[in-house]
């Protein structure tokens, strides 16, 4: 009937009296739920809240591939719109959940930002329905301690963060500006972009060990007070040397030879500038 009559056709029955008193049941007329109009479900399907589970229950859904994707049999020999369907076999210890918040559209060859608000728990996602395997310490059980933000769109946008510091306070992280005590309310909202969440038996331990420094500026804390001063001394020995090559008026004691650039720098490669390795005194 829907083929004649559309989705939103409507029938209209007409009742005889006899035959209505002999099958109409009032009774159960009165306990069935009024059948929603069209809109009126639209309207609710929207009004719900979409939430982080129902997001992973839908991605672990069969679903047919479209015909813009059909796949390739190679029983049958043909291209045909198969199915699909994702499983959790295993959790990770640390879940990052990737929200899709860029849309394509094949008909317009554009991509939109998606602002939908996606309601996720701070505490106790339970993924124990959608997981395979789970052992009973190994529960997928996960608490947030971090959220990624982005705003704007792709043209131009910004990215902020939430993190769940160890005094179990979250702070809010802004380029340069960081800001403490943060209503874990706020941490809930429509730009949230990556979640990062971790599992309830896993302990993130700060090390016993304070790690190495760079080796450079483990050099640098090593050299004594007069090492220092003798390198800044050698440094600017040689920024005046760069200087007289760029072109800079010479000084007293620099040669104007065109070679003497190049015969100084052969003599530094060549001898040690010590007392029983000095360089022929013929040598300009």
């Amino acid at each position: 009937l829907s083929a004649l009559f559309g989705q939103n056709g409507q029938i209209s029955l007409y009742w005889p009296s006899g035959l209505c008193d002999r099958f109409f049941d009032a009774t159960e007329y009165e306990q069935t739920e009024q059948v929603m109009s069209t809109e009126a479900l639209a309207l609710k399907e929207s009004s719900k809240v979409i939430t982080v589970s129902s997001c992973i229950e839908k991605y672990c859904q069969m679903e047919q591939l479209e015909e813009t994707e059909m796949w390739y049999c190679n029983k049958c020999k043909e291209h045909v719109r198969a199915w699909k369907q994702f499983h959790l076999y295993r959790t990770p210890p640390i879940l990052i959940v990737h929200l899709k918040r860029f849309h394509y559209s094949a008909s317009t060859h554009r991509r939109d930002k998606i602002d939908e608000y996606i309601d996720f728990p701070l505490t106790n996602l339970d993924l124990t329905s959608e997981v395979m395997h789970c052992g009973d310490s190994e529960k997928p059980i996960y608490d947030c301690y971090a959220v990624s933000n982005h705003y704007g769109g792709l043209g131009g946008g910004h990215y902020t963060a939430y993190a769940l510091s160890d005094d179990g306070k979250w702070g809010h992280y802004d380029d340069s500006r960081v800001s403490t005590g943060i209503d874990p309310k706020e941490v809930v909202s429509n730009a949230a972009y990556v979640l990062y969440y971790k599992r309830r038996d896993v302990v993130f331990e700060t090390p016993d060990y304070e790690p190495p420094l760079p080796a450079i500026v483990q050099d640098h804390f090593d050299r004594t007070p007069s090492e220092a001063s003798n390198l800044v001394r050698v440094d600017s020995m040689d920024m005046d040397d760069d200087r007289a090559v760029a072109g800079s008026p010479p000084s007293s004691n620099t040669s104007t030879s065109p070679m003497a650039g190049m015969s100084q720098q052969d003599d530094e490669d060549e001898f040690d500038y010590e007392t029983d390795h000095l360089p022929p005194q013929n040598i300009i």
